[in-house]
């Protein structure tokens, strides 16, 4: 079921070659977040760009981890994640930007309020007896997150009001609409799209949601496992590559993508720094983005 030594060296060779790519762009990736650093366009935006890409390229690092060992199927779950912070960091750096980055602070801090109320006095009964039904035992002490909901609301109330006034106007549209649920998502303020799906439509990425996004989902919510025997008649061994093309592909693809955009945005000169560096990985970016299979693997069956 497990084979944990790779036999066939060409094909070491090859994981080994894309895992470094992987590895070279997560270091590019931190010359980028430097760069915002740097040379900073306003708060909002800056912090906001700078978490969803460290967050992205913390998922590119683990993929690396993965390919190296011809673990490409457990990288699915992580690559879906990977193209909602892709669409989320294009989203902001498309137009209005401050307005954007704000709105998803102040999804963040809802999110916060939300999280505090669940373990304040009023609340902790009843999470107490979820989990004596679910036979868990260990003590939940009671949390006093007064001052730290109070704190909260004074930044959406003051700092944030004109951006928390939106949301609640979004919200009160949805509700009588019956559209995007009850609870906004933070791109949905300032009239932006109610849905990831329409998200990826503004961003003309629908091809990516609807031919990968769709079936990674399966994948990630445990509804595609059947598939696995369906797709090759017998039940696959563990550590399959044949994700392999997929996942390398639209990984780079959307780094490169990012990076291009990002120093776009916060510092046109740095542009010649990115060409060297595509430059340097394109030979593999191009055999891993060809039309032709990275290899031919025959099963015992």
């Amino acid at each position: 079921m497990l084979n944990r030594t790779i036999l066939n060296p060409e094909y070491d060779a090859l994981l080994n070659e894309i895992s470094r790519v992987f590895e070279q762009c997560v270091d590019f990736g931190g010359t980028v977040l430097d760069t915002i650093q740097k040379h900073p366009i306003n708060e909002y935006t800056d912090s906001t760009v700078f978490l969803l890409l460290r967050d992205y390229l913390e998922y590119l690092d683990g993929i690396s981890i993965l390919i190296k060992s011809g673990n490409t199927e457990a990288a699915i779950p992580i690559i879906r994640s990977m193209f909602e912070h892709f669409l989320s960091i294009r989203y902001i750096l498309d137009r209005h930007s401050a307005d954007r980055a704000a709105s998803y602070h102040v999804a963040h801090i809802k999110s916060r309020i939300k999280l505090h109320k669940q373990y304040s006095k009023e609340e902790i009964g009843k999470f107490k007896k979820t989990l004596e039904e679910s036979n868990y035992s260990f003590p939940l002490p009671e949390i006093d997150a007064t001052e730290r909901i109070q704190n909260l609301d004074s930044l959406l109330n003051g700092k944030y009001k004109r951006i928390n006034d939106e949301w609640d106007k979004t919200r009160k549209r949805n509700k009588k609409e019956k559209s995007g649920g009850k609870t906004p998502n933070w791109y949905s303020l300032f009239s932006g799209p109610k849905t990831l799906y329409e998200l990826a439509a503004h961003l003309k990425q629908l091809p990516e949601y609807e031919l990968l996004y769709r079936t990674w989902s399966a994948k990630t919510h445990a509804n595609s496992a059947i598939h696995s025997v369906f797709s090759t008649g017998y039940t696959k061994p563990l550590r399959t590559p044949e994700s392999l093309k997929t996942v390398s592909t639209w990984a780079l693809t959307w780094s490169f993508t990012l990076f291009e955009e990002i120093l776009n945005k916060y510092r046109k000169r740095k542009k010649q720094t990115y060409a060297w560096f595509y430059v340097y990985l394109r030979k593999t970016y191009l055999r891993v983005t060809s039309g032709e299979d990275l290899i031919n693997i025959i099963q015992e069956k």
